[in-house]
């Protein structure tokens, strides 16, 4: 046994990641200890999800249950104590249900703690009543400190790799922002800002199509699309409630299944490239309390929306509003420059005659 143990020790130190951890803890654990079934929990806050588990009958499908510690005496005596706990026979004890008939008599139960800190337990059972002995318990206690601790060491690892690869995401929507807000505030065309935002916002959300559709005097107009197709635009749309329902609420809408919506049927018609995808997000584009319209990006695959994906396009389209509203006063300013420039010439030759 001591040499089982220092073998899967090595095994399990040169595992990098949870899954090579589990994988390798699993292997090495009939060497060290004898069972018939085996069960790994790992804890999630208040709750024991079964990784991996061996020797059942169904073992495949008991991955992925999940027990809440207060529904289980064992597991919270384990996690107070931190001790394993061994029955010999589960018939005299109280804390197994009573109502069924046992195929395995005894169960041990070894806690995975890491300083104290209950992450888990490692379940064994044996047919025999009585099978395993006080030694039995002090070399599974070993066996499930050290696959504790590389468990530990796994997810820390992983953590680690996660917020790295967050950290480089975010990099990367910061330094798209910067760019966008210059190339937006370079310019005052309003369609060339159109068209900037629509390509960026598809690229960084990877739609497989996408849409402007902009809004003026209660109406909207399919403005833009990407790619582009062979319809004419701009094309006014008819009255479609939907359009008054975003303007109103003024949030991002999403359609996790474009042809179980039926108030995405009235765009379909207008937009057919919409007809042959499944998910869809439709952001605003509103500055202060002006409405400018939407982008819409939609997916050919089901798409869940990612809690950054939303911020980034919310940001996007933010940015754009606020430059088409800097494009349109220039707009305006510039014709009442024009205007009154036309109207002193005017004024001027009438005081020479």
């Amino acid at each position: 046994q001591l040499q089982a143990l220092t073998q899967a020790s090595a095994r399990l130190s040169a595992s990098l990641t949870q899954d090579e951890v589990l994988s390798a803890l699993m292997e090495a654990l009939g060497d060290v200890m004898a069972y018939d079934t085996a069960a790994l929990w790992l804890r999630e806050g208040n709750v024991l999800r079964l990784v991996a588990a061996q020797g059942f009958a169904d073992h495949e499908q008991r991955v992925g249950l999940e027990v809440r510690l207060e529904d289980s005496r064992l597991f919270q005596a384990m996690r107070e104590q931190g001790q394993p706990i061994l029955v010999a026979d589960i018939r005299q004890d109280e804390r197994f249900p009573s109502f069924l008939e046992p195929e395995r008599l005894c169960w041990l139960g070894l806690p995975l703690l890491v300083q104290a800190d209950f992450i888990g337990v490692l379940a064994l059972e044996k047919a025999e009543a009585g099978y395993y002995s006080s030694e039995d318990v002090q070399v599974g206690a070993t066996f499930a400190s050290q696959a504790a601790l590389e468990l530990a060491k796994a997810r820390l690892l992983e953590d680690s790799q996660r917020r790295a690869v967050e950290l480089d995401q975010r990099s990367e929507r910061l330094a798209l922002l910067y760019n966008l807000s210059n190339e937006l505030g370079a310019s005052l065309d309003a369609a060339h800002i159109l068209s900037l935002t629509l390509q960026r916002l598809k690229d960084a959300l990877g739609a497989d199509v996408a849409a402007v559709l902009t809004w003026e005097e209660g109406r909207a107009t399919l403005t833009l699309v990407a790619p582009p197709g062979e319809m004419r635009l701009p094309q006014p749309l008819p009255v479609i409630p939907l359009f008054e329902r975003l303007q109103e609420t003024r949030g991002i809408y999403i359609v996790g299944d474009i042809h179980r919506e039926a108030e995405v049927i009235d765009l379909t018609r207008a937009w057919p490239a919409l007809a042959m995808m499944h998910s869809l997000i439709m952001v605003p584009l509103a500055s202060a309390q002006v409405m400018q319209g939407w982008v819409g990006l939609a997916y050919a695959q089901e798409h869940r929306f990612a809690a950054p994906e939303l911020e980034l396009a919310r940001t996007i389209c933010n940015q754009a509003a606020v430059a088409l509203q800097n494009a349109r006063l220039f707009a305006e300013t510039h014709a009442l420059k024009e205007d009154l420039e036309r109207r002193v010439a005017l004024r001027t030759a009438e005081l020479r005659q």
